[in-house]
């Protein structure tokens, strides 16, 4: 018995030796390389194709909507959409899209923005239920999230791709979190 449990402890130490080894600790400020801040340049260009996202989404949605509806009054729809595009700019500073980005492809930049943007449309779907005269229609608001969410996911897309940006900087690593007791067994 002590023959067989010899080797394991072997192989155990041999596998924490190579785990301490091959990566050093990282202290808790150090930033995973997933993590991208974004230069001035680009910040101002995430910021101007979003506003203008947001506009082309309001106007389409307005446009849109007045199919359905001949009460539509443009001057509130233009307050609203003005409302509409600070409220999800502010938002999207808020939660770092401007200045940082921990996407690690395409798809998890669409994730923030869509929660960037519900963060936003919810408190005016709100107030523009309790207040509705400040409001235009809340059909409207809801018509440009969803045309702000593909067409902000689509141009913050192309901007990553033409900066060529990936998140890992190339090669990945695989992490394997076990007890000393469970290394054996892995």
């Amino acid at each position: 018995a002590s023959c067989r449990q010899r080797p394991s402890l072997n192989v155990m130490e041999t596998l924490q030796q190579f785990t301490t080894s091959a990566a050093p600790a990282r202290s808790l400020s150090e930033r995973s390389r997933s993590i991208r801040a974004y230069e001035l340049k680009r910040a101002f260009l995430l910021l101007a194709s979003d506003v203008v996202m947001l506009a082309i989404a309001s106007s389409a949605a307005a446009f849109c909507y007045s199919y359905f509806s001949d009460f539509l009054d443009y001057l509130r729809v233009v307050e609203s959409a003005i409302v509409w595009t600070l409220a999800s700019v502010w938002t999207f500073k808020l939660i770092g899209l401007y200045r940082i980005s921990y996407s690690l492809d395409k798809r998890d930049e669409w994730y923030h923005v869509i929660v960037g943007l519900g963060i936003s449309v919810a408190p005016l779907l709100i107030i523009f239920t309790i207040v509705p005269t400040i409001s235009s229609s809340r059909i409207v608001l809801l018509f440009a999230f969803v045309l702000s969410a593909v067409l902000v996911g689509i141009s913050r897309s192309i901007i990553h791709s033409a900066y060529g940006t990936r998140a890992a900087g190339g090669r990945r690593r695989v992490a394997l979190v076990a007890s000393p007791t469970e290394l054996p067994t892995l």
